[in-house]
């Protein structure tokens, strides 16, 4: 896909495997040039809010994604 623009929003220690995981929004212009590769089994858009109720409480992803969200 074509980024517009990255956004850094923070970086987070993982314990389990001694890793620092940084992470970045990318904005696109168009997602219709979204192609998947084997690394992907599925996946959905959701609004904003809607990813909130769908994604693993407690997991590294939900704390990216709701300080993203809460900015």
């Amino acid at each position: 896909m074509t980024v517009s623009h990255i956004k850094f929003n923070r970086t987070k220690f993982y314990e389990p495997s001694n890793t620092l995981m940084c992470n970045f929004t990318a904005f696109v212009k168009d997602d219709s040039e979204l192609n998947t590769n084997g690394e992907i089994d599925k996946y959905k858009w959701f609004e904003k809010e809607e990813a909130r109720k769908n994604i693993l409480p407690d997991s590294l992803a939900s704390i990216f994604l709701n300080s993203y969200l809460d900015e």
